[in-house]
């Protein structure tokens, strides 16, 4: 058992456009999992999916990265996280983050510069005119 980790979760096939790029660009580790919410799944599943992974990151020292705020993978994520003082959930994520993530040497936990990291992310959108 993992201790610890990184679950992305969102609508569709989200985490799985994101982790198809990661290996690509810098490979998946291993404490790197995907859990995808397709038209028709219930919300209860989804939350025990959630739940059943970060049961096997040994249930603390999970981060839980989302799509969009107020969407049910969002909330699905904080009703699944409530009360564990261990787990944290980012939401609005995007490719950048996910990279900066990956290329950490190991997973020891929640990085200390998760705001950084998010801020990074942030940085990464750009509007481009030409």
């Amino acid at each position: 058992m993992r201790s610890g980790g990184v679950i992305l979760v969102g609508h569709g096939r989200f985490a799985e456009g994101l982790l198809t790029p990661l290996e690509m660009l810098a490979g998946v580790p291993e404490y790197f999992a995907g859990i995808g919410f397709p038209a028709g799944m219930a919300e209860d599943e989804l939350e025990e999916k959630i739940v059943r992974q970060m049961e096997a990151f040994g249930g603390h020292s999970v981060l839980i990265l989302t799509d969009v705020a107020g969407g049910t993978p969002f909330k699905m994520a904080v009703k699944a996280s409530f009360g564990r003082e261990d787990v944290t959930v980012v939401t609005g994520t995007n490719l950048p983050v996910v990279l900066q993530l990956a290329m950490l040497p190991e997973w020891t936990g929640v990085p200390e510069n998760l705001e950084e990291l998010v801020a990074a992310g942030r940085e990464a959108l750009r509007v481009v005119r030409y």
